[in-house]
This record gives C-alpha cells, structure tokens and sequence, in this order.
C-alpha cells in the first residue's frame, strides 16, 4: 500500500512528526506538507484533493468556554470540495464538544494533540484509510443494538444518540451539576 497524504499544520515540528510516522508506517508513502495558509492552493493543485488518500488537518480548537465549532472552519471548507478523502483531526485545545461537533461535521476521526502519541495515530489512520478502501453500503453495515443499552451516567440525562462509529457511541446529553 501506497497512501497519498497531506499533512496541514502551522507546526513545522508536528508535520515533520506526523510525517516521520506515516513514513514508518508506509514507507513508499506519499507525503505532502502544507501550512494552513497554503490550504486552499493545496485542494485546488490536487483537483479538490481527489487523489489523496487521506488528509491529516492540525486546527487550533477554542478552550473550554468557547463554543464547540470554534476552530473548526478548515475541516468545513475541506468538506465542502468534491471528492475529499477521509480527514483526520490533530487538534490543539478544543474539548470533547469540539469532538464531537468534528465527527457530525464529517471527520474521520478527532485526535487531541495533548493526548497524541505513534500508536493513536497509527490506529486513527489504519481506520480512515480502511474506511476510503472499503466504504460499507448501509445494507452491509454490522448494526449493533446500542438503543438497547441502559445508560445511567450520574448527574447526566441522556437526550439523545447522536451517531455511532465502529468503535463508539456518542450521546447528547444534559448536565444537571453544569447546567448545560
């Protein structure tokens, strides 16, 4: 396997450790580099990033009190080209709404840079390129039955499920104690 990425990120040090892995990983990769800035020349030298395997994207996400889409404006443009691969999130701040607002918006996965390390990384892209490889039809899909499942968080009322993946379930849900 040969993947075609793009690794965009102000960090000049964080590309050259993304790229460092993906090169472990596969050797015979391609890798492109770019900085934000150089964003939207990148999409449209690579016909609106159709042949790319996959886009690994470095978005500086607000802090706790800020709203859950803040910092997320590069993933939605990328969204908004034609034929774009699977996108995997690197974010700088950001929280678990940031995540999740990330995931409705159509990332493949959301990384936390806080918490990144070679094997995160490694799973998040084996995934999304799995998922650009071998989209699963509806029909085909292994459902689960997660509404069956009884949760019972403290202090939380669950509202609703708001998608699932292969490997987790994300709920909206009310907290009493925060009041939000």
């Amino acid at each position: 396997m040969n993947p075609r990425l793009l690794i965009v990120d102000a960090e000049r040090e964080l590309r050259m450790w993304l790229r460092h892995h993906v090169e472990i990983l596969w050797p015979d990769a391609t890798v492109l580099e770019r900085e934000p800035a150089e964003l939207e020349q990148a999409q449209a030298g690579h016909s609106a990033a159709g042949n790319l395997d996959l886009i690994l994207l470095g978005v500086l996400c607000g802090g706790s009190g800020d709203l859950p889409g803040t910092g997320l404006e590069p993933l939605r443009r990328l969204l908004r080209q034609p034929e774009v691969p699977p996108i995997v999130l690197i974010a700088s701040g950001g929280n678990e709404l940031s995540a999740v607002q990330a995931m409705r918006l159509g990332a493949a996965d959301y990384l936390p840079r806080r918490l990144l390390n070679a094997q995160r990384l490694a799973t998040a892209l084996r995934t999304a390129l799995r998922q650009r490889q071998r989209p699963l039809s509806p029909a085909h899909a292994p459902r689960r039955s997660l509404d069956a499942l009884q949760l019972t968080l403290p202090q939380y009322s669950i509202v609703r499920r708001l998608g699932e993946s292969a490997r987790a379930v994300v709920y909206l849900a009310h907290s009493a104690v925060l009041g939000r």
